[in-house]
């Protein structure tokens, strides 16, 4: 009888120089044909300020805005490139500024724009057409 070992399996992201790691602790054993999922996936958000804008949103799926210095747009990437993704977006700022998440072409619930005003956020997933609040 052939024994099969154990095989472990991550998921890995892509970074630059401006975003973290993600940071890996979900760990798949293949063991008897059973599959278990040990642990999870811990992203770290990326912080973005008002010298950063205009901010278009690349690979990150959380991003905390810094609305201390000034308002601060982030950009959607094209929707039919990323059809499924989830991105969450806050504002984590107090002094009255506001971030505006610009829909690159798509529409954000039926209209080209979101604003999200201090300590509010939002979680966008697209359709591959359009932008989505969920």
């Amino acid at each position: 009888m052939h024994t099969i070992p154990p095989v472990a399996l991550f998921i890995l992201g892509q970074t630059d120089a401006r975003h973290r790691d993600v940071i890996i602790t979900r760990l798949l054993e293949l063991r008897g044909g059973v599959m278990r999922i040990l642990g999870g996936i811990t992203i770290p958000p990326t912080t973005v300020t008002n010298s950063d804008t205009p901010h278009t949103i690349g690979n990150v799926a959380r991003l905390l805005c810094d609305t201390s210095s000034g308002v601060i747009t982030v950009t959607l990437p094209a929707s039919g490139g990323v059809n499924g993704t989830e991105y969450s977006i806050k504002n984590i700022g107090s002094s009255g500024q506001d971030v505006t998440i610009a829909g690159n072409g798509a529409n954000i619930d039926g209209v080209s724009s979101l604003t999200l005003i201090d300590q509010e956020a939002a979680r966008i997933i697209t359709d591959g057409t359009n932008w989505h609040i969920m």
